[in-house]
Parts: structure tokens; C-alpha cells; sequence
């Protein structure tokens, strides 16, 4: 058999497994045959992908998924190495959207990238809110999520003073928030040292 005639016959038969791949993978994950493909793609390059998008949209189930079926049940077991995420930062603000949560995440290869993520924040009862993901900023670029795509989640006010607020999501997973600085245009006055006498009246 010649050189040619090799390669066609493996490049057929390479795209029998893609086939044999595709059709396994659609019996999971139903109407993502561009993701699928792309990330088949990365997969057989060689390359590296970053799945990006809200939660429940089934970015982990589609790598177990990849990995069952293209037989890598080491891809689970990702180097430490692999990212670095700096301090997250978060900024509420009285316009929605009311939060910019912001931070820093070094990826191998690519160094170090900022991302930002906006939603909207909407007080439901005196201690449940209601946040909506809005906006997404990665890579130097900014996407609005279409209005169906939108993430929403309850969140709970534990515990509130001037400088910590504790919340809960609907899994009781709790959020501490340390105050950095003092609210937009507003000057805290300098209280002094309780018990120290600098606060009564002469």
C-alpha cells in the first residue's frame, strides 16, 4: 500500500471514531455540537481550552464526558500549576448592575488575565436578594449574557455591620465580604477607640 493510500484509509478511519465519538457524546450532552466539536478539536491537536460560561450549563459534564469516551481518565487530575487565581474583589455600587466581582487568574501559557463578571442585585425581602449574572469581561473582551442564558441566585444576609456582611446561597455556602474602602461619596467619620472616652459629649 502506498503512502497516499495509508493516509486516506487513516484519515477515514479517524473519522469514523470522531463519528463513533460524537454519537456518545451527544447521548449526554444534547444541542452543543459546536462546543463538542471545538473541544474534540483542542482535544486530538493537542491544544489547550478554556470552557467558559455560567454555571449549569454542564461545561464539567461535558470533560467527564470527553475524557469517558476518548479514554483519558487521568484528564481529571489537573497540576496544581495549571491556574493561579489572585484576590477576588468585589464592588457594590447603588446602579445596577449593583456588583463587580473582579480578580485575576494566571493560566499556563497564556500569563496572567483579569475578569470581571457584573450582575444585577435585587433585595427581595429585608435579608434575601436576588443576584442575575449580566455581563461577563475576559481576555479583553466584554459580552452582555443573553437574557436566557442569565444565572440568577438567591442570596441570604446572615450577619451585617459597617464593615462585614456575611451572605448564603441557596446551599448554605457562605460569602464574607470585608469592607475595603468607605460607600461612594460618603466620608466615615474617624469614631476613635470605644471606651476611650473620645466619643462623649464635654
Amino acid at each position: 500500500m502506498s503512502d497516499p493510500e495509508k493516509l486516506v484509509e487513516e484519515i477515514e478511519a479517524l473519522g469514523r471514531r470522531l463519528a463513533e465519538a460524537r454519537a456518545s457524546i451527544a447521548t449526554r450532552i444534547i444541542g452543543q455540537g459546536q462546543v463538542v466539536d471545538l473541544s474534540l478539536a483542542a482535544l486530538l491537536s493537542g491544544g489547550h481550552a478554556l470552557l467558559m460560561g455560567l454555571p449549569g450549563l454542564g461545561k464539567t459534564l461535558l470533560v467527564d464526558t470527553l475524557s469517558t469516551v476518548m479514554g483519558l481518565t487521568a484528564a481529571r487530575m489537573l497540576p496544581d500549576a495549571l491556574a493561579d487565581v489572585g484576590s477576588l474583589e468585589i464592588a457594590i455600587t447603588r446602579d445596577q448592575p449593583r456588583v463587580t466581582a473582579s480578580t485575576s487568574v494566571s493560566l499556563a501559557g497564556l500569563g496572567a488575565q483579569d475578569f470581571e463578571v457584573q450582575t444585577s442585585l435585587e433585595a427581595e425581602t429585608g435579608i434575601r436578594l436576588k443576584e442575575t449574572y449580566a455581563s461577563l469581561k475576559a481576555f479583553g473582551r466584554e459580552q452582555d449574557i443573553p437574557a436566557n442564558l442569565r444565572y440568577s441566585r438567591k442570596l441570604f444576609v446572615t450577619y451585617l455591620d459597617e464593615d462585614i456582611l456575611v451572605m448564603r446561597d441557596e446551599s448554605g455556602v457562605p460569602d464574607v465580604l470585608l469592607r475595603k474602602g468607605s460607600p461612594e461619596g460618603v466620608d466615615l467619620p474617624d469614631e476613635g477607640t470605644p471606651g476611650d472616652g473620645t466619643d462623649e459629649a464635654p
